[in-house]
């Protein structure tokens, strides 16, 4: 009985630790993302001038194969 006990005890443990774990991560990643998010948008700014040149080139291509 008392061997049940202390595995319920562990295992709540466990439990707890995975969850705050997860949590920590969570908030890890957040910041990682929202960081990654600023730099993708900063790259955004400089691409889409490159892009607004392909694409206009794409177009001519795209119009005389098709």
């Amino acid at each position: 009985m008392h061997k049940h006990r202390l595995s319920a005890h562990a295992h709540a443990h466990a439990y707890a630790y995975a969850h705050a774990h997860a949590r920590a991560h969570a908030h890890a990643h957040a910041h990682a993302h929202a960081h990654a998010h600023a730099h993708a948008h900063a790259h955004a700014h400089a691409q889409a001038q490159a892009e607004a040149h392909a694409q206009a080139s794409c177009s001519v291509s795209d119009s005389g194969s098709s």
